[in-house]
C-alpha cells in the first residue's frame, strides 16, 4: 500500500485494479463503513462486506498530517467553512473529529497530501457519501458511521517511476 503499480493492460474489469478488495466476508454484519488509505491516497465504502465505491482522496501535508484509527461520523453539513480558514468553502461534508475540525469533504485533489488534516474528496464521491451514511436530515443516528484511517504516508520518500 506504499506504491502505485500501473498495468500495461487496462483492457479488464477497472474493480480488479483498485487497491481494496472487492468482499470482505468479516464486514457481512457492518451496515456501512468508509476506509481511507493514506499511502495509496485512495478511499473505499462498503454495504455489508460488499465494496460499492473506491476512488481517489487528498490527506494532510506533513505539517498537518490527517490522524489515523477509528473514528466515526458526528456532524455534517451541505455547504460549511473551514475552521482553518474561513475562505474555504467545504461542500458536502461530514466531521469525525470536532475537536480538531477533521473531517471528509469535496475540495481539489493534488496528486500528493496537501490537505490541513482533512480527508479531500472529487465532489461526486463526497455528495455520494453525504447521502449514502447514517443520517436522517442534519442528525446523525446512532454512534456514526465508521470511517477507518489507515496506515502512514512516507513524506520523505522520492518517487520514482518503475521500468
Amino acid at each position: 500500500m506504499d506504491s502505485v503499480i500501473i498495468p500495461t493492460d487496462l483492457s479488464g474489469d477497472i474493480v480488479f485494479y483498485l487497491p481494496f478488495p472487492l468482499q470482505v466476508t468479516s464486514l457481512r454484519e457492518v451496515d456501512k463503513i468508509i476506509f481511507f488509505s493514506y499511502p495509496a491516497q485512495t478511499f473505499a465504502t462498503y454495504e455489508n462486506g460488499i465494496l460499492i465505491c473506491a476512488d481517489p482522496a487528498n490527506m494532510g501535508k506533513k505539517k498537518d498530517p490527517t490522524p489515523t484509527g477509528l473514528f466515526f461520523t458526528n456532524w455534517k453539513a451541505e455547504e460549511t467553512t473551514s475552521t482553518f480558514n474561513d475562505e474555504w468553502e467545504l461542500k458536502w461534508n461530514f466531521n469525525i473529529e470536532n475537536k480538531k475540525g477533521i473531517g471528509f469533504h469535496q475540495y481539489e485533489l493534488p496528486d500528493y497530501p496537501a490537505s490541513h488534516s482533512c480527508m479531500r474528496l472529487q465532489e461526486k464521491d463526497a455528495e455520494f457519501l453525504y447521502q449514502w451514511v447514517l443520517a436522517d436530515d442534519e442528525n446523525i443516528k446512532y454512534k456514526g458511521t465508521p470511517a477507518v484511517i489507515f496506515r502512514s504516508y512516507n513524506f520523505d520518500k522520492t518517487l520514482t517511476a518503475a521500468h
